[in-house]
């Protein structure tokens, strides 16, 4: 379960001071689904960083299970985030040099999938495996950012979309 408790986050000073996010509350069970949706500025994107720690509210906090994230340091947070969050990005960083399999292969590496293999067969890439990003569709290039996502079989998926 992830408990969101009264989430601030500004940016910039005094008369540049802009409030994205003002006193946010949510519950999510686990095996919930949920989509956040709203403009662009809105605070999505701020507020998913701040779920999985890759921000930090100036007020308030979160906690997955019974860890309060927005209390961890950064070598905690980054084995936190390893462990339990699968990010989708808008941009979805393939890196441009490797090829699709070497792109996944990076990714199951970090996290010691050594059955990275099951991923790609269950989400039919094997025949883009030889593939670079720029021969890939975009959508391709989604599903590869995707399985990147699956690899240390996550509890929390985030993914930022326009």
């Amino acid at each position: 379960m992830i408990i969101i408790n009264n989430i601030h986050k500004s940016y910039g000073e005094k008369t540049n001071k802009v409030e994205v996010l003002k006193g946010i509350d949510l519950r999510v069970e686990d095996g919930d689904f949920l989509v956040v949706l709203g403009p662009s500025g809105s605070g999505k994107s701020t507020l998913l960083n701040i779920v999985s720690g890759l921000e930090k509210p100036n007020k308030g906090f979160v906690s997955y299970d019974d860890t309060k994230i927005t209390a961890l340091n950064d070598k905690e947070l980054t084995e936190f985030r390893k462990k339990n969050i699968g990010f989708v990005f808008q941009q979805y960083y393939l890196l441009q040099n490797l090829n699709v399999d070497k792109n996944i292969r990076m990714g199951a590496d970090l996290v010691s999938n050594k059955s990275y293999e099951d991923i790609v067969r269950a989400m039919g890439l094997e025949k883009l495996q030889s593939k670079y990003s720029s021969e890939l569709s975009g959508g391709e290039q989604q599903s590869i950012a995707i399985a990147r996502a699956l690899l240390n079989n996550p509890a929390l998926i985030l993914a930022d979309e326009p």
